[in-house]
């Protein structure tokens, strides 16, 4: 296969993630296992793809990132308004807890002009760590498995979840200062002494 057609592997799996967000809502529901099964290995094949291959791209991991979310949050809503899992609103809040941290970053670092910061931020353990149990969350409540195991799963993604974003926070204000020399946040915000 050409080295081109293999590189633009990630971006269609992306693609695929981002289409299959949007139809969710509008499946059947016998259909919305199967379509999380596929989201979820099109994420694992991107990753492997992208890495094997050295295709990970500035614009890549940026749909890739996108494509996860909007995904996630696709199938989450669906559930929830749904109402035939028994997922709630307040754990849907707590598994997102990772990616609203991540999107008020990027938000705050686009308000004061420094986006080099919040780019040079990788994915790290915990974060993949919240993914996996997501996903496996998601897949038990979607197949009916027993309370007990969606509980359990619950709340490995939830705790992965608030500590993957206590981990952004934390590389954000390092990577911030490695890039710019000063404070990521003004001393009168973070309680440092300004004298």
């Amino acid at each position: 296969m050409p080295a081109a057609a293999v590189k633009a592997i990630p971006n269609v799996l992306s693609s695929l993630r981002l289409a299959l967000a949007i139809a969710f809502p509008l499946l059947p529901s016998e259909w919305r296992l199967p379509a999380m099964i596929v989201g979820g290995l099109s994420d694992w094949i991107d990753g492997v793809v992208a890495r094997r291959y050295k295709a990970s791209t500035a614009s890549g991991a940026l749909l890739d990132a996108a494509a996860d979310k909007v995904f996630t949050l696709s199938v989450l809503l669906t559930i929830i308004i749904d109402g035939a899992h028994q997922v709630h609103l307040w754990q849907g809040l707590i598994i997102l807890a990772r990616d609203l941290t991540v999107g008020v970053i990027a938000l705050y670092a686009v308000l004061i002009g420094r986006f080099d910061a919040f780019r040079h931020m990788h994915p790290r353990l915990p974060g993949k760590l919240t993914t996996t149990f997501v996903f496996l969350w998601l897949v038990t409540v979607l197949a009916g498995a027993p309370l007990a195991w969606q509980w359990t799963l619950f709340v490995l993604a939830a705790v992965a979840s608030v500590v993957a974003g206590i981990d952004y926070v934390a590389q954000f204000v390092r990577r911030y200062d490695e890039v710019y020399g000063e404070r990521a946040l003004p001393a009168h915000i973070d309680g440092a002494d300004q004298s």
